[in-house]
């Protein structure tokens, strides 16, 4: 019984040890976002880490994404996803059509 009861008790010790409170906040209407690291880069290339890729999302637009309704392919800045063409040495070829612009 003794046994059961410590192997009950260990893993909510580590529950309430590994969590971590949120700072309180007096003011109302207040949104606070923040991060404990900087990005490493903001480069969406050169991107190693979730943050920095993140930022390059936000930062930069993509030419296709995925709808996560249908999970297909669609257009962000392309009208629609990559033809695929294939060339006389088999070489893989991605054409685009860009969106016109509605400035």
């Amino acid at each position: 019984m003794k046994k059961i009861l410590q192997l009950l008790l260990l893993p909510l010790l580590f529950f309430t040890l590994a969590c971590e409170k949120a700072p309180k906040n007096n003011t109302t209407n207040t949104v606070i976002i923040r991060e404990k690291n900087d990005a490493s880069t903001l480069n969406p290339t050169a991107a190693s880490d979730q943050l920095s890729a993140y930022a390059g999302m936000q930062i930069f637009q993509t030419l296709t994404n995925v709808d996560f309704k249908t999970e297909k392919t669609v257009g962000v800045l392309a009208t629609a996803p990559a033809v695929i063409d294939y060339d006389s040495l088999g070489k893989m070829q991605a054409t685009y059509t860009i969106r016109k612009c509605k400035f």
